[in-house]
């Protein structure tokens, strides 16, 4: 393994419909792709691992879908045992399962050929249970006591929960947030402290959701990859201007165009159409496609530059035409499966292409034509190509010819789907690198 930072896949998470919903299968495959060509590794949790009814689906069904979670790019966070033993994930099913934590039919939630391909295929980060309670805790008490949090509640109901949070630490040693959302709201009640938790449980909730959902990526030094849903949680803890603490989930990201946020500008690019940024272009790739297009020269520079901060608008285009040449790389193997035409490998030459490519700038910030945007404060800055116009010699002309007819025909097939789905995402411009993809 190298020691590039992993990507914390929290569209795995049981919050999220993607994990779950039947009729998501298909679109969660498509995403998984689409997170293994962007980013160096991706990783899910124990928990995930366990309950994210989809994944366990595409490995039950068969086929090759198991090849996509191989050690080189795929990670599973799985907890240490107090006694330093690693659990396994058929335990930790095991142990949901006494406690009727289930999350879908009894047969398939306790099977283990499934599971067992996930701990035997990906690469295992083991971590802490105990670094994550104690992370957990610290984050609460710290929350409870910020600036924007204190000004929601008086000086004597904070110390309320402050007296409550205080015995369950004698009791437990960890505050959980089966404690914080419901053990804590029963036992104020029973003590005629309903009206001090009427008050301020949606403040309560929100400081013991976040550290929650932010806790195992900072554990383990991961770039979280999230859903809209989630997003909210990750700026209150982030302490972003703006981020609420009521209850109701966050904005969109990067859906605002001309947005200006404070003296800081906010640039929006936008191109024509590119394939791999609709699930049907996704679905025409094979797990050995995935793995050659990592390969590729146009995907390392990308990921090397991607993973520089972006504070100006010439880093932004350095990265726009790694990605805008990795991007066409990425077209050109979806046209070569979806028309039939003979697959060949990447290599330098076709990531050279790119010396032709033109773009254009468009007003349109909300438009995410290419799949994956980077998002400067909260706004997009979306990037994406057109295949090359002129070619220097004649035989890459007519190929190239052809791969645009094809790539034409496919376009219109897409665009003219009754069920097309757009792969939406955002890079935010973070020291933590996060990414939210619109579930």
């Amino acid at each position: 393994m190298n020691n590039t930072i992993a990507a914390y896949w929290m569209l795995a998470d049981t919050e999220v419909p993607l994990s779950w919903d039947p009729n998501q299968l298909q679109r969660f495959e498509s995403l998984l792709k689409h997170a293994l060509l962007f980013n160096h590794r991706l990783m899910i949790s124990d928990t995930q691992a366990v309950n994210c009814v989809n994944l366990r689906r595409l490995l039950q069904q068969g086929g090759g879908f198991h090849e996509l979670l191989h050690r080189d790019v795929f990670e599973v966070a799985i907890r240490t045992e107090a006694n330093g033993q690693q659990a396994s994930l058929v335990d930790l099913r095991d142990n949901f399962a006494a406690r009727g934590i289930n999350r879908f039919a009894s047969d398939d939630f306790l099977r283990n050929d499934d599971l067992d391909i996930i701990q035997r295929t990906s690469n295992v980060r083991p971590y802490e249970l105990s670094n994550l309670s104690q992370l957990y805790t610290d984050s609460v008490q710290a929350l409870l006591y910020r600036d924007d949090v204190k000004a929601t509640m008086t000086l004597a109901d904070r110390d309320m929960f402050r007296t409550f949070m205080d015995a369950e630490l004698a009791r437990n040693g960890y505050l959980t947030r089966e404690f914080m959302q419901n053990t804590m709201a029963a036992m104020m009640c029973a003590e005629q402290h309903d009206d001090i938790w009427g008050r301020h449980h949606q403040v309560i909730r929100k400081i013991s959701d976040a550290p929650y959902i932010t806790a195992l990526p900072q554990v383990l030094s991961a770039s979280p990859i999230y859903s809209p849903r989630h997003q909210s949680s990750f700026d209150f803890v982030y302490g972003v201007a703006g981020a609420s603490l009521g209850s109701g989930s966050s904005p969109d990201s990067g859906v605002d165009s001309g947005v200006d946020s404070g003296s800081d500008k906010v640039f929006s690019i936008s191109s024509a159409l590119n394939l791999s940024g609709y699930e049907l272009g996704l679905r025409q790739l094979t797990p050995d496609d995935i793995f050659d297009l990592r390969g590729s020269i146009a995907c390392r520079d990308y990921l090397d530059a991607i993973t520089q901060s972006v504070s100006d608008v010439n880093q932004l285009d350095e990265i726009y035409e790694k990605l805008a040449a990795y991007q066409e790389v990425i077209d050109t193997r979806i046209i070569e499966r979806y028309a039939g035409l003979k697959v060949n490998r990447v290599d330098a030459d076709t990531n050279r292409w790119q010396a032709g490519f033109t773009r254009r700038l468009c007003a349109d910030s909300g438009e995410f034509m290419f799949g994956l945007a980077i998002d400067m404060l909260a706004a997009p800055i979306a990037f994406g190509s057109f295949f090359v116009n002129e070619v220097r010699e004649r035989k890459r002309w007519v190929k190239k010819r052809t791969y645009n007819r094809h790539r034409a025909k496919l376009a219109t097939i897409i665009s003219r789907a009754p069920d097309v789905s757009r792969v939406e995402a955002s890079r935010l411009a973070r020291p933590t690198l996060d990414t939210v993809y619109r579930d």
